[in-house]
């Protein structure tokens, strides 16, 4: 994890990781960075090579630069007659679901500004992706060493055993054959 809280708002990354034998990558990050996911991919790929990877990317933005919405009334128009007639072709109640299934239908509500990224948020964001990826690969080579040591243990105890396996042995040995024999005679 990362974060950084500040005058652009408050940033977080946070990458989860599994391990596997190939990469497979999956990024969620707020629309205004989109722009940046294959730049981003390829960082990520580049460091961490291999694994079941999620980078989530969360931005709040400081309360003084909130976005103004709009709303496209003639496409929201269409969808609530659209939607009013099938519900009239099944007979069905139109209620109060229709205007809310119609608001949020695509492309209804709008940004009335695009945001734009300025190269200082661009460069402290990946400063900031840096920073998690690298505390992801600390975390992986940490909990390599302790996987790593269990694996030594149940080594030591598997060579106890067979040690065990080595001595008694003989005696299974000779317990069979005389019970073999003792069934022959």
């Amino acid at each position: 994890n990362a974060a950084f809280s500040g005058a652009l708002g408050n940033l977080s990354i946070e990458i989860k990781s599994l391990n596997s034998k190939f990469l497979d990558l999956s990024i969620r990050l707020p629309k205004v960075y989109a722009d940046f996911e294959t730049e981003w991919r390829s960082l990520i790929s580049d460091k961490l090579e291999r694994g079941k990877i999620s980078v989530t990317v969360e931005l709040t933005r400081s309360g003084q630069q909130e976005l103004h919405q709009s709303y496209n009334v003639d496409l929201f128009k269409a969808y609530y007659h659209e939607l009013k007639k099938l519900a009239t072709s099944v007979s069905s109640e139109v209620s109060d679901q229709l205007f809310s299934l119609a608001l949020h239908s695509p492309d209804v509500i709008q940004s009335a500004q695009k945001e734009n990224v300025s190269s200082e948020e661009k460069v402290l964001i990946k400063d900031l992706l840096i920073k998690a990826i690298e505390e992801c690969d600390r975390f992986r080579i940490s909990e390599g060493k302790v996987l790593g040591e269990k694996l030594s243990d149940y080594i030591a105890q598997i060579n106890v055993g067979l040690a065990e396996v080595k001595l008694l042995d003989p005696l299974r040995v000779e317990k069979i054959r005389s019970r073999i024999t003792d069934r022959l005679s």
